[in-house]
């Protein structure tokens, strides 16, 4: 039997994999343009999605000359790490983002962040898939990264930011290979029953941040606190109204299911389900 026709609901949700970002070459209508790498590997791409609700635009940048006129740069999560840090290096946009050092705020999360790096040491080739590469960095940070064993890091953090006006950030470490660490810490992770440990990079005089969780722009103090280093022709961003992305995603999932709902015979999909039983 028919019991419901669920009409188109319009709703902000992120989007379920990377087949979204296809043939799309720029999102929102804010006035800072902030380049995105667009890795034909990129992975946890919805880490962005927080910085559409600002006054920003992006930019996916597949060429070198993508760049020109970006106010801030991001080096996203990747499924490969080593094979599209060698494609960035081809293409001539690690170049690239070398001249932006210390001209515009760069932030690299989770492989972002490894290339980011001096080295990147894949001897194994565990990563790439050749035995013995050794990669140089963008340089940016002092750190070496070495992909050791074939195990991936999963683990839900929260932390307290330890630049700015501090606050926190949640997110999820999703990721193979370790680094080493040169640098001052730009969080400090809270473990449940062990003692607080440093986490990610930061230079705030070059403004160069990297950290390796996914959904770092997701609450309010970091986000602010990047967009604080971005400008555009002298202007700042204006952050006075910013909000936890996480509040926006449940308002959107509770009008999903409000239009689910009304358009349904909810007492027969219980009886479908057996609830109440």
């Amino acid at each position: 039997p028919v019991i419901g026709v669920v009409p188109h609901a319009d709703v902000d949700l992120p989007s379920e994999d990377s087949e979204a970002l296809r043939g799309v070459r720029g999102k929102g209508a804010g006035r800072c343009l902030v380049g995105v790498v667009k890795f034909p590997r990129i992975a946890n791409f919805t880490d962005l999605d927080p910085l559409f609700l600002e006054d920003v635009s992006i930019v996916f940048v597949e060429r070198a000359e993508d760049l020109d006129g970006v106010d801030a740069v991001v080096l996203p999560g990747t499924k490969n790490t080593i094979n599209d840090l060698r494609w960035m290096d081809e293409r001539g946009i690690s170049g690239r983002i070398k001249d932006l050092h210390g001209k515009v705020p760069i932030v690299g999360i989770c492989g972002g962040y490894q290339m980011m790096g001096s080295e990147l040491d894949d001897s194994l080739g565990l990563e790439g898939g050749v035995p013995g590469t050794v990669m140089k960095g963008l340089g940016l940070f002092e750190n070496r990264t070495v992909f050791g064993k074939y195990a991936k890091r999963i683990v839900n953090n929260t932390a307290e930011m330890l630049v700015g006006d501090g606050g926190e950030v949640t997110g999820y470490e999703l990721h193979m290979g370790m680094t080493e660490v040169h640098e001052k810490p730009l969080f400090e992770l809270e473990r449940f029953g062990r003692d607080p440990e440093p986490e990610g990079s930061v230079r705030e005089d070059e403004m160069l941040f990297g950290t390796y969780l996914h959904g770092v722009f997701d609450k309010t103090p970091f986000r602010r606190y990047f967009l604080s280093f971005v400008n555009h022709d002298g202007a700042k961003v204006d952050t006075a109204d910013i909000r936890d992305y996480d509040d926006i995603i449940e308002e959107n999932i509770d009008r999903l299911a409000d239009v689910f709902e009304a358009n349904m015979d909810m007492d027969a999909v219980l009886r479908i389900l057996g609830a109440g039983q």
